[in-house]
């Protein structure tokens, strides 16, 4: 056939290989493309996924990672030797997810070569031409995102396990006999491929499914036992290779479940309408997904766009239609088994979405990939190869004109489309991002310290690792490094407390800003200043305390009590404290108020700025200063009270020893007590 002039001669094929390195090329370059800035700022699911890479990469080995709703660790692991060569950079932390995405392409063009196809070399290059283009492909491999590495583990399972059952008609009912050494590796392989997704993301575990379905279905048609076998020995090596796994499960049964739980339609708290009605809208939505109407979230996608253009998205349909037509068997066992077997990786695939919420996401349809790739490839191919059947070779060039315009269009989406919409800079991910980097500048000027929310933001802790900064809780106090101005970060939510913390403290607050390359202001962070000036006020504010130094790491400074206090009032007051070395364990301390007869009138326990600034964290020669509130019992006697402090370790109620003190707690001022 005319036709076949893709397929014929050894200089088309190097034709055809030069084509595919090239889409692979593409692929890459797509993938690298603005790496750090598409999409603008960074997840919090990225940022815990990148401080856990950092940990691997500083020799931590786990096994399941319960942080975040708990997490499978291999794309961890993939991650952590970028963030050690290049450091916590968001570049470095999505190199990972740009590889994966990358060998999907390659992926893709092995599994479509090696289905049944009039034309397989041509469907195997429309499928690397669509995964390396698609524009959703292309940005989830731009977030580092452990489900990218799912579809890779799909696709070369379906290749492994296409090879393990596929066969000519003639021979259908007759398979070949005994286990040869490339049968076992292939099997093998299947088995690897399970265990390897089920080691990335939580979809993983419905790929024996796939296996499962497609070896019952060969078992009914040939009457052989074969394909069941070859299944029960590549779930039999994948289940050696997840032991570590199931034994971590087995220990903690809870987590488990706990993620899928919290997102499934049946959970009372998600499916507002009941599992049936959540299922059925997310059917209708992951329906429309295709080729009509896409997620309306700018971070993974141009709002509403849908997976595929309309040029795409007809041979998308066809594909469907075709496979539906193959799996009747009019075309041959073979192409009915391969129809088969993507058609139950489509519906496996389609199970997360369909019964979990706000459907689609993006990241859970990531597994349906080498299958809904596939589908307009097959389709293209066949119609290429009738067209060139009475037209020689039209039917090819216009299958390249359909897969060239859409792939120019996703490309023009990317490069220009995607980042100039608005709607890409706005929202959480990207202040947390900007926060982060914001925080970088100013430790670059001297000590910074942010707020406990800041701090518990992944994607700040993550990118500002190399120069991190201290901890601190304003409503309790602050933190003064040893010379020098000081700089305190908020987060825009607490902006009327940062207001409050700088009028205490007689500062100003000064709104730092962020912009996108394009101008666009994306985030406002609060700082506050404490300058030299500042210091020698608040000193000014302290009076003089014995001196007296704590187990040889704290040293008592000052503090500043009232001269009286009421019956059943509250002693509002500041004590401060110089950090000598930073405890092995962090300490609690405790101010103790009692009366005339030795009771206890007020008291307070507890660590240092609320549990914010540890003494295990301290900076040697930095200034705590502590402000706190004691409730007066209402039964307290009037007279002149004491007040004394120390330090102890909280698990076992063990004080610091006071140096050149008798006993482990010092007597810091008087406060009268009276009635009021």
């Amino acid at each position: 056939m005319h036709g076949a002039w893709l397929e014929d001669s050894g200089r088309r094929r190097w034709a055809a290989g030069a084509v595919a390195a090239a889409l692979i090329a593409l692929g890459v370059a797509l993938r690298l493309y603005r790496l750090g800035e598409l999409p603008y700022g960074m997840h919090p699911d990225e940022g815990y996924n990148a401080l856990d890479a950092v940990r691997i990469a500083g020799g931590a080995r786990p096994v399941f990672l319960p942080e975040n709703n708990g997490r499978e660790p291999l794309f961890m692991y993939l991650m952590a030797p970028a963030i050690a060569a290049f450091g916590p950079t968001i570049v470095a932390a999505r190199l990972a997810a740009a590889l994966c995405g990358s060998l999907m392409v390659v992926s893709q063009f092995a599994l479509v070569r090696s289905l049944p196809s009039s034309r397989p070399l041509l469907a195997a290059l429309a499928a690397a031409a669509i995964t390396a283009t698609n524009f959703w492909a292309v940005l989830q491999s731009h977030r580092a995102l452990r489900a990218v590495l799912l579809p890779v583990w799909m696709a070369w399972m379906l290749w492994a396990w296409w090879r393990l059952i596929r066969v000519d008609g003639s021979n259908d009912r007759a398979p070949q006999r005994g286990v040869s050494v490339e049968r076992a590796a292939t099997v093998g392989l299947v088995g690897v491929c399970l265990a390897g997704a089920m080691w990335t993301y939580t979809a993983g575990r419905l790929l024996p499914l796939v296996i499962i379905v497609s070896a019952a279905w060969l078992t009914w048609q040939r009457r052989n036992w074969r394909a069941l076998a070859d299944a029960g020995a590549a779930l039999a090596v994948a289940a050696v290779l997840m032991l570590p796994l199931v034994r971590y499960f087995a220990a903690h049964p809870d987590q488990f479940w706990q993620r899928s739980q919290q997102i499934s339609v049946f959970n009372p708290e998600v499916g507002g309408g009941g599992p049936l009605a959540g299922a059925l809208a997310s059917a209708k939505a992951v329906a429309l997904a295709f080729t009509v109407h896409g997620p309306e979230w700018w971070y993974a996608n141009v709002a509403g766009l849908p997976i595929f253009d309309s040029l795409i998205g007809s041979a998308f349909v066809g594909g469907f239609a075709l496979l539906a037509w193959n799996v009747t068997g009019r075309r041959g066992r073979s192409a009915q088994n391969a129809a088969f077997l993507l058609f139950a990786a489509f519906g496996v695939g389609l199970v997360p979405s369909l019964l979990t919420e706000e459907a689609p996401r993006y990241v859970r349809m990531t597994i349906l990939w080498p299958v809904i790739f596939a589908m307009p490839a097959l389709a293209l191919a066949e119609a290429a190869n009738l067209v060139d059947g009475r037209r020689r070779r039209l039917g090819t060039v216009l299958a390249a004109a359909i897969v060239v315009i859409s792939g120019t269009a996703a490309v023009y989406t990317l490069v220009a489309r995607y980042p100039s919409a608005e709607g890409v800079y706005r929202g959480a991910r990207v202040s947390t991002a900007e926060y982060g980097k914001l925080i970088v500048g100013l430790g670059r000027d001297g000590p910074a310290f942010v707020t406990p929310i800041l701090w518990r933001q992944p994607v700040v802790r993550y990118l500002t690792m190399q120069n991190p900064p201290g901890v601190f809780d304003p409503q309790f106090g602050l933190v003064l490094p040893e010379s020098g101005s000081a700089r305190y970060a908020f987060d825009l939510l607490e902006a009327d407390l940062a207001g409050h913390f700088a009028s205490q403290w007689d500062a100003e607050v000064v709104p730092l800003k962020a912009y996108a390359p394009s101008g666009l202001e994306t985030g406002t962070m609060p700082v506050v200043t404490i300058s030299d000036e500042g210091r020698d006020s608040i000193a000014a504010t302290l009076q003089t305390a014995p001196n007296a130094t704590f187990g040889a790491h704290i040293r008592l400074i000052g503090t500043d009590l009232p001269a009286r206090a009421d019956v059943g009032g509250v002693i509002h007051g500041t004590i401060a404290w110089l950090a000598i070395a930073p405890t092995m364990t962090d300490h609690n301390f405790f101010l103790h108020v009692t009366d005339t007869e030795g009771g206890v009138a007020a008291q307070l326990d507890g660590p240092p700025l609320g549990g914010s600034h540890t003494t295990d964290h301290w900076e040697p020669g930095t200034t705590i200063v502590q402000t706190f509130e004691l409730a007066v019992a209402a039964d307290a006697l009037e007279g002149e009270a004491r007040v004394h402090t120390g330090w102890y370790d909280w698990r076992d109620g063990a004080r610091l020893p006071v140096a050149d003190h008798v006993g482990d707690a010092v007597e810091v001022g008087r406060i009268r007590v009276v009635r009021p």
